[in-house]
């Protein structure tokens, strides 16, 4: 595929058909010969030879544009962007440029004069949303020779700043090393978005690194790491007290760490960094050894949320909404680090019957132990999502609702972020919310039965147990209340 400067199509080549744009814009089919030349130019193969700005070109057909009969072909870049554009089916001339997004941007192009054997359109007018916003008229055109120009790179020099390069970083735990930042000073002096490097030793691997990103506009680093469940925590920090050896990501996520519930003041977060709440939590002692037991704890996934950052490069915020809001349909969602629109107020009743607004917690820095803001319908397209396999793999999610063994040889109800118990006769996997300011809530999940239960209160006296059973006596076939 070749474009022009403006990104137009000139030549489009899919191994079978093909079309050209000729230096009077005029759109053309490529005959038989044609397409064999080009064949013979490329070494066509199919799974290598795809166009840089576009990842799809089609042609749809005949269509109107303002009256006039015209071809059209669609173009979609690798944003997933599409535009489409018009050649008249008489002149076969360029006549239109229209973007596919909600304001309907589309440039006219009319009054073809040549200049210099060359038709160029006069005439280019901007529309949107069908009203005429700009007007530009060509009046003269001037031509110079240049000599044909081949690329040196010995001799290139790049421009001072180069626009749309993100901010470079090594991608694997721990602290570069000076290596590692020659490597990502030259990558910023080179304008390269993304490297990945390795160095073998008798067959044994004994550096492996990715620096920056291998897609920029989705921000998705280079050799971007998984974190294992059975990684030690001190994988991940540096400085960490030696008790921590034992803390695994699973302990984080099934509450068996020995992490205390939340060794700093959750009602003033805002006043925290996520610096300082670590450092709170790596300076408090052990509770018990990890996986002795399991009890709650908030700074176990506060833990996560850092870990989830330093490995990806992403704030555990960013990520999420890339990786599931996003994918989940979840527009209703948000985090503490932007507005929250038609936020629900909590409520408690004092000592003397009066109902009042509850004092508000700041979770600003709550992250992944209590940082996000949802309702009903999205965290049921969330689920929907999750028991689709869109998220996590059948093996995984499995391990997520298995209980760990405890040192003592019996079995917490606490799994990978979820809770396991029995009511009604019923498995039921889910989780609870009271954050002490109004608010009450739980979801359940009825797997073999396919049904989830979301309840969202905004009372302190709500008991949301009793509302699922309620819910699940109704649409649970065979529950017992």
């Amino acid at each position: 595929m070749n474009l022009d400067l403006y990104g137009r199509l000139v030549t489009g080549f899919t191994g079978m058909t093909g079309w050209k744009v000729d230096p009077g814009l005029k759109f053309r089919f490529l005959q038989d010969q044609e397409i064999q030349n080009l064949r013979d130019e490329s070494e066509f193969d199919s799974e290598l030879h795809d166009g840089n700005q576009f990842k799809s070109v089609r042609f749809t057909g005949t269509n109107e544009l303002r009256g006039t009969k015209c071809f059209a072909l669609e173009l979609t870049r690798r944003s997933g962007r599409k535009q489409l554009e018009f050649y008249d089916a008489k002149t076969d001339l360029l006549i239109g440029i229209q973007s596919t997004e909600s304001d309907g941007e589309t440039w006219a192009l009319s009054d073809y004069k040549s200049f210099d054997g060359v038709k160029i359109a006069t005439n280019r007018d901007l529309y949107r949303n069908n009203m005429l916003e700009q007007r530009i008229t060509i009046a003269s055109v001037t031509h110079s020779e240049i000599e044909e120009a081949v690329f040196d790179y010995h001799r290139y020099q790049p421009p001072a700043a180069v626009r749309g390069l993100p901010n470079l970083r090594k991608n694997s735990p721990g602290a570069p090393d000076q290596t590692d930042r020659s490597i990502l000073a030259k990558m910023e002096q080179w304008s390269v978005p993304g490297m990945a490097v390795a160095v073998f030793r008798k067959g044994k691997i004994v550096k492996a690194d990715g620096y920056g990103f291998a897609d920029v506009e989705q921000r998705i680093p280079v050799l971007e790491r998984r974190i294992r469940l059975e990684d030690s925590v001190k994988t991940f920090f540096n400085d960490v007290p030696k008790s921590w050896e034992a803390i695994t990501v699973e302990r984080l996520l099934n509450h068996s760490s020995g992490l205390p519930q939340q060794p700093y003041q959750w009602s003033a977060l805002k006043n925290y960094t996520r610096e300082s709440i670590f450092e709170a939590i790596r300076t408090s002692p052990l509770e018990y050894a990890p996986g002795e037991r399991a009890t709650y704890s908030n700074a176990g996934y506060h833990l996560l949320g850092l870990i989830l950052s330093q490995v990806t490069g992403e704030s555990f915020e960013n990520f999420i909404r890339q990786r599931i809001l996003e994918k989940s349909g979840m527009k209703q969602t948000y985090f503490f680090d932007g507005p929250i629109p038609c936020r629900t107020k909590g409520y408690i009743v004092t000592p003397d019957g009066e109902l009042i607004a509850a004092f508000h917690k700041s979770v600003e820095n709550g992250g992944a132990a209590g940082g996000m803001v949802s309702n009903v319908i999205d965290i049921g397209k969330w689920d929907s999502t999750l028991s689709a396999g869109e998220i996590l793999d059948s093996a995984t999610l499995e391990r997520m609702e298995t209980p760990l063994p405890q040192a003592n040889g019996t079995y917490s109800e606490s799994t990978l972020g979820w809770f396991i118990a029995t009511r009604g006769g019923y498995r039921v996997v889910g989780h609870g919310g009271d954050s002490g300011t109004g608010f009450q809530t739980r979801i359940s999940r009825f797997e073999k039965e396919q049904t989830t239960i979301v309840v969202l209160s905004n009372g302190q006296l709500c008991d949301p147990w009793w509302v699922v059973s309620e819910l699940a006596a109704r649409y649970v076939p065979g529950y017992r209340r």
